[in-house]
């Protein structure tokens, strides 16, 4: 199955591939090599996020098997940062559009708040006065 997905890889039948892998890791957790077609095939059909928790699958494997990915693991690390930077990105946008929109909805209720107060205060000193 491993040659199989190899070879899909090579022809560029990522989807292929991709599913070979996952059934490979199903039935053999520590077959390295999927872990890494995995990155290389998620990562070139623009599948950011599933490729970095593949190459991260990649990383706790031990020591002699990430010497032997040393540029795999590098191209992880990056991807890792770029994702990163892409979540942070997102966050940032939704974080201003909540703040435009508590702006939004805090000016009238700061207004109908005062209003109230005036209106409290002007009444309460009409009954003091009688």
């Amino acid at each position: 199955m491993s040659n199989l997905s190899l070879c899909y890889s090579k022809t560029e039948k990522y989807q292929e591939s991709i599913d070979l892998d996952l059934k490979i890791i199903s039935f053999e957790p520590n077959y390295d090599k999927s872990y890494a077609r995995l990155f290389s095939n998620y990562l070139k059909i623009g599948k950011k996020d599933q490729a970095v928790y593949y190459g991260n699958g990649l990383l706790k494997f031990d020591d002699e098997t990430k010497k032997k990915y040393e540029e795999l693991i590098n191209e992880i690390n990056e991807a890792q940062k770029s994702l990163q930077s892409e979540y942070d990105a997102i966050r940032a946008k939704e974080r201003k559009e909540m703040l435009k929109n508590i702006a939004k909805y805090a000016i009238p209720i700061i207004v109908l708040i005062a209003a109230f107060g005036i209106y409290f205060f002007y009444f309460k000193r009409k009954r003091i006065a009688k």
